[in-house]
């Protein structure tokens, strides 16, 4: 026992120790500190605030079962508690591998946690240095994932979403908003800000490539407000996979962040990587020195660029390494890129919506935007830059 002006007191009760002891443990039980006491809430909350952090990793190995193993590990290993994870695997040949695989990362999450992933044709990542890397040309018999966590905080919503066969009833131009709307019973339009998007070949049997995706993503933006924004690409067709089950049917799919802590910056390119280091330098600008620690970026690259466009490897991606510093970064190579071009501004951390409109009725709102934009596209590149905003510590009564 320590003596602190005569009065015994306890290792545990010592700002030090308890500071030592609580960084040891994982964001779970951090929670469950917060309960004990003034001492303890004040530690937790600032270990927890600390750990508000995006995790990203960049995995091989010579089979899916091994690179899922490393990437299981990884994910548990997070200091931070999980709201989701996004994945991306390449080189894998048979879609059941890829699909245990997948599965036994999702096992490990902590109940409630949204994940999506998909099938590649080359994969983006930060490897265990902290450098970013991009691999659209694999040696033999070499498999490759791609991982990124979600930290879990106050004011952040994540939701996934998922349509199937019937979307080649949907994208039909005659549709009506109400027919969109039946395929989102439940969906919490007001509160998303991006919406990350994976869309499948198999759009072209029905209008195209440039033109299939439009009436639906118009849609999606329209219901969640003029604050919202849209990145993506497509992976391989049927290998999209959502909380914990393969969908091989899944033509569009997704995950849509945003809440009063969440913000995002986004940028659509077809530049050379001299006007995409000043578009980024722009989005840069927009974000101060402390907040790096709390972002994350999502890349989508068109197949056709990379080593192909800029003379050498991993351009784009270091590219963010350069004006981002520190930040992860989790994406893929498509065989075609969603998103409205230009560059989109990081969006304050306020609600997008009236909190007061309900949830629900996406068709209540302002009418939808005529925009006639193409938000599928060839040949460029996608960003999706997510920052979140700390919960501030409050004192607790006990």
């Amino acid at each position: 026992m320590a003596e602190t002006d005569g009065v015994s007191l306890s290792p545990l009760q010592l700002p030090n120790i308890v500071r030592d002891v609580l960084d040891f443990c994982d964001g779970r039980s951090l929670c469950n500190s917060l309960q004990v006491n003034h001492l303890w809430h004040q530690t937790a909350s600032s270990l927890l605030k600390r750990r508000c952090r995006f995790s990203s990793l960049l995995v091989t190995g010579e089979s899916m079962n091994e690179c899922a193993e490393k990437a299981r590990r990884f994910v548990v290993s997070v200091r931070s508690i999980p709201a989701a994870v996004i994945a991306f695997a390449y080189g894998v040949r048979r879609r059941k591998t890829y699909e245990k695989g997948m599965a036994a990362i999702y096992r490990a999450l902590p109940r409630g946690t949204k994940m999506i992933g998909a099938l590649v044709d080359g994969i983006i990542g930060m490897t265990e240095t902290g450098v970013a890397e991009e691999i659209l040309e694999a040696e033999e018999d070499e498999v490759c994932l791609s991982v990124l966590v979600v930290p879990k905080v106050p004011g952040l919503t994540v939701q996934t979403f998922n349509c199937g066969e019937n979307f080649s009833r949907s994208v039909c131009p005659t549709m009506s908003s109400s027919d969109y709307i039946e395929m989102f019973e439940g969906f919490n339009f007001n509160s998303v800000k991006l919406i990350i998007t994976l869309e499948t070949m198999r759009l072209d049997r029905y209008l195209g490539m440039t033109s299939v995706p439009n009436n639906f993503l118009e849609f999606m933006l329209s219901s969640c407000g003029h604050g919202s924004q849209i990145v993506g690409g497509v992976p391989e067709p049927y290998s999209i996979f959502i909380d914990g089950t393969l969908h091989r049917e899944a033509v569009v799919a997704g995950m849509a962040l945003g809440g009063d802590a969440f913000s995002y910056g986004a940028l659509v390119s077809n530049g050379d990587k001299y006007e995409i280091d000043e578009q980024l330098q722009h989005l840069r600008l927009q974000v101060e020195l402390s907040q790096l620690m709390n972002m994350a970026c999502f890349l989508c690259i068109c197949v056709g660029r990379g080593e192909c466009l800029h003379g050498e490897k991993s351009v784009e991606s270091r590219l963010i390494q350069k004006r981002f510093s520190g930040v992860p970064i989790c994406g893929f190579f498509g065989q075609g890129e969603v998103g409205v071009m230009g560059t989109h501004d990081f969006t304050p951390s306020q609600p997008t919506q009236n909190p007061e409109e309900s949830i629900e009725s996406p068709s209540a709102k302002k009418p939808r935007r005529k925009s006639k934009r193409n938000l599928a596209q060839g040949f460029t590149s996608s960003y999706g830059f997510m920052l979140i905003h700390p919960p501030k510590s409050k004192s607790v009564s006990m």
